[in-house]
């Protein structure tokens, strides 16, 4: 709690040096940081929730970050960021963003123009983080957070922790951008769920959503997502599980071979188990039969989406422009038709349990 109060601090203090004018403020307009936005589509109109932290109350160690959700409408992205004025009181600060959540409804409509708003204003950062929902945005920022009293701060230290453990992309609003607008690729978004925590909402963010162009036209448990990963050329992370085993990555890589018909995986990961799970060559050509099936199964899966979401176009261009732009324009069908092999080569370093 004391480094997330320190955080909060930084902000506000980051905030009155770089704002005009708010040296001058009068006691009654209190500075108010905004750590998170929420979108979500309700018939014709936004419906936008707005997480706030104002100044601790107390000062020294009692002081906590005091943080409250507004609820707004508008019938354009604009007009209910604007009516939250209206109803805070305050102006809002914008700059320290940290996530903004759009809902699965949202999402299906097109995640374009909350994008393109951001990157419009110069008050956000194109380092925050984007999260879908699997319901709504208001009620994933509604659920209980149990590290901090922020929301938005919660939300950000999961998406941080997943960096080892694979079962979430980590994708910041300029990558997305990017991927959205590239050819040979399509955007990918972390996806969060509501799980009870003892008769509590709580928040977990677990999986990916896929997107084609820029509308979610599916999602990816945990273990897909980390094959997803892998295929994007990061192999620094995660586990496999075989049988009661379960086998830590400790580093890999991947190699992609893409033609305009053909595609050839490569992947090299190196693991480690435990003294007593691991059974010689016969573990790892199971293990190797397992990665295999299981990528195979992920790129059918992506295939009939119609979703390069591991950007085997993109590898395609780089490697051979004349045959891309052969199929440059239709490549989401040709992509649904290239034919896919996988060769993993798992090794695995054993590691003696030590009694004390």
């Amino acid at each position: 709690m004391g480094r997330i109060k320190a955080a909060v601090l930084l902000l506000l203090a980051a905030a009155l040096t770089l704002t005009p004018g708010c040296a001058d403020l009068n006691e009654s307009d209190k500075l108010t940081i905004v750590p998170g936005l929420g979108f979500d589509r309700e018939g014709g109109e936004y419906a936008l929730i707005t997480e706030i932290v104002s100044e601790p109350e107390a000062e020294g160690s009692a002081g906590k970050p005091q943080s409250s959700l507004i609820d707004s409408r508008g019938r354009t992205i604009t007009e209910a960021i604007n009516n939250n004025i209206l109803l805070s009181g305050n102006i809002l600060y914008y700059a320290h963003v940290q996530v903004i959540v759009i809902g699965r409804e949202a999402a299906e409509r097109g995640i374009w123009e909350y994008i393109d708003y951001v990157n419009g204003q110069n008050s956000f950062r194109l380092m925050l983080r984007p999260i879908v929902a699997d319901g709504s945005a208001a009620e994933l920022m509604q659920a209980k957070a149990l590290k901090t009293d922020v929301s938005s701060f919660e939300l950000r230290e999961i998406l941080a922790s997943n960096e080892r453990i694979y079962r979430a992309p980590d994708i910041p609003i300029y990558r997305l951008a990017n991927d959205i607008l590239e050819e040979g690729i399509e955007g990918i978004l972390p996806l969060a769920h509501i799980e009870d925590n003892q008769g509590e909402p709580t928040s977990k963010i677990a999986g990916t959503a896929l997107f084609v162009g820029d509308r979610l036209a599916g999602t990816l448990d945990e273990t897909e997502t980390q094959y997803l990963l892998w295929l994007r050329g990061k192999v620094e992370g995660g586990t496999v599980t075989l049988g009661k085993d379960v086998f830590e990555v400790i580093e890999g890589k991947t190699s992609l071979e893409c033609g305009r018909n053909t595609v050839k995986i490569k992947l090299s990961v190196r693991m480690s188990a435990e003294e007593g799970s691991f059974d010689g060559e016969r573990t790892e050509r199971e293990l190797k039969e397992l990665i295999e099936s299981d990528i195979a199964g992920l790129v059918k899966k992506l295939q009939t989406l119609g979703c390069d979401a591991a950007g085997f176009g993109r590898r395609l261009k780089r490697a051979n422009a004349g045959e891309w732009r052969e199929v440059a324009e239709n490549w989401r069908e040709q992509f649904g038709r290239l034919e896919v092999t996988v060769a993993a080569e798992p090794s695995v370093t054993v590691f003696k349990r030590t009694n004390r």
